[in-house]
């Protein structure tokens, strides 16, 4: 069976960010990008990671050396910028732009102009960012974000939880436009 390709951004060696990182954690954000899907999700398995890299990684190191570069649903990690960097330029009509895209919106986010943005509101599990802050919480029953049954909230939690979402929504756009 093939393995999937993927695009690698030759540059991340001269960015202030990345040279700033361990050699641990660089090795670490390459392996998460070549182990996820089409769409930048990540089922974490810390324990085959730790086999596969001969070190120890887990939840916390991911939060830790990517801050706002990953979010957690669940045991998913979902890397924040990759379908930008993936799918950017490539052709709405380009069948794994499609899937993907698709697969990030059952998680309850958008695409905007190839952003992936989280929905207010409209997530199907619980999600946080790397500092362990809850942007939204839901029960995903149903089919993607329709016909979910969410939690109830009062509406100071509802408006705290929105200001939490736009918060965060707005440092991905400034982190990746």
């Amino acid at each position: 069976m093939a393995s999937p390709k993927r695009f690698t951004d030759t540059g991340k060696w001269r960015t202030p960010s990345f040279r700033a990182l361990s050699m641990e954690a660089k090795l670490t954000w390459i392996y998460i990008c070549d182990e996820c899907d089409h769409a930048g999700v990540w089922k974490s398995d810390y324990d085959l990671a730790t086999f596969q890299l001969g070190f120890s990684i887990n939840e916390e190191k991911l939060s830790e050396w990517f801050k706002d570069k990953i979010v957690f649903i669940d045991d998913l990690v979902i890397i924040i910028p990759f379908f930008k960097f993936q799918y950017g330029t490539t052709k709405d009509t380009w069948a794994a732009k499609q899937s993907a895209r698709k697969t990030l919106e059952s998680f309850g986010f958008s695409i905007i102009q190839n952003n992936l943005i989280i929905n207010q509101g409209g997530l199907s599990s619980t999600v946080h960012d790397s500092g362990g802050t809850v942007l939204s919480k839901g029960i995903g029953i149903g089919k993607g974000i329709e016909g979910g049954v969410g939690e109830t909230m009062t509406e100071e939690e509802r408006a705290e939880r929105l200001a939490l979402i736009m918060e965060f929504n707005s440092k991905k756009k400034m982190s990746l436009g």
